[in-house]
């Protein structure tokens, strides 16, 4: 992976910019934000949540391939439309860009 692993977390206070540190070593910082309006902070907790929302994407993704197939067999025909499917490759597109592949 090409990523810093782990969770992630935000810290600013009123006076400083928001940086994003990895969480359980907060001497790594990995990103530094370059405002301290709201919308900065909104942008820092969606760096901050990347990790989890990456590992919960994969999770979903794991389950509900297999489910589709599953369904689609039984039914002895494919059932779900190309929404579906696109929407499953969609989320590969954006694993792998995560991971730098």
């Amino acid at each position: 992976m090409n990523h810093t692993q782990g969770k992630w977390t935000w810290i600013a206070d009123e006076h400083s910019m928001p940086s994003i540190y990895k969480s359980d070593d907060l001497t790594f910082r990995i990103a530094k934000l370059w405002g301290n309006t709201p919308k900065d902070r909104q942008i820092a907790n969606l760096i901050a949540a990347a990790p989890e929302m990456l590992e919960l994407l994969k999770d979903i993704l794991a389950e509900v391939r297999p489910e589709i197939s599953r369904v689609n067999e039984a039914a002895g025909r494919t059932i779900f439309n190309p929404v579906a499917t696109e929407t499953i490759d969609m989320a590969k597109e954006i694993i792998a860009k995560a991971e730098g592949k």
